[in-house]
């Protein structure tokens, strides 16, 4: 399946799930919401890794699994 995004925009997402997990995660939040930080954190390196993937022409999965993600780049 091809992806839609471009490399730019896939970092672009990922930098605004990090916004959202600083934001959630801030001093001044309360209460604090981890959970959801956490799952934005989750998310931002998925995208991040999935903008990698797109950038060495590869064609990242439509996947969830960091770990997978990380073991389709060769």
């Amino acid at each position: 399946m091809t992806s839609t995004l471009s490399t730019k925009q896939w970092f672009y997402v990922a930098s605004t799930d990090l916004m959202a997990a600083r934001r959630l995660s801030a001093d001044d939040m309360y209460p604090k919401l981890l959970d959801i930080a956490c799952f934005h954190c989750q998310q931002a390196v998925e995208k991040a890794l999935k903008g990698f993937l797109q950038y060495k022409n590869q064609d990242p999965p439509m996947k969830h699994n960091l770990r997978l993600l990380c073991d389709t780049y060769v």
